[in-house]
């Protein structure tokens, strides 16, 4: 679960204090705050990956086994920068 802060009375939501509760664990093997999925990362060590998770629960709720953040598709990316040249190119001509 995303709300660190409030283990044991949990307050049901992901803000500032659960910031500053995985700050003061980072780089520690706290099982509290290691909080991403086993299948992303679930290290035992909180980092990025468990910041990454806090991030996309942000002022809301997350269940236990939050999903991972959505992470575009290299075919969405290669689209965008086609896209982006095209229209350089239509101004410029």
């Amino acid at each position: 679960m995303a709300d660190i802060a409030s283990v044991g009375a949990p307050d049901d939501i992901v803000d500032g204090a659960d910031l500053g509760a995985m700050l003061a664990r980072w780089k520690t093997t706290d099982p509290v705050a290691d909080i991403a999925p086993l299948a992303t990362n679930g290290d035992g060590i909180v980092d990025g990956a468990d910041l990454g998770m806090l991030l996309a629960c942000w002022k809301n709720t997350c269940p236990a086994s939050a999903p991972a953040p959505a992470v575009p598709e290299p075919a969405t990316l290669a689209m965008l920068a086609f896209g982006v040249v095209t229209l350089l190119r239509r101004r410029s001509a």
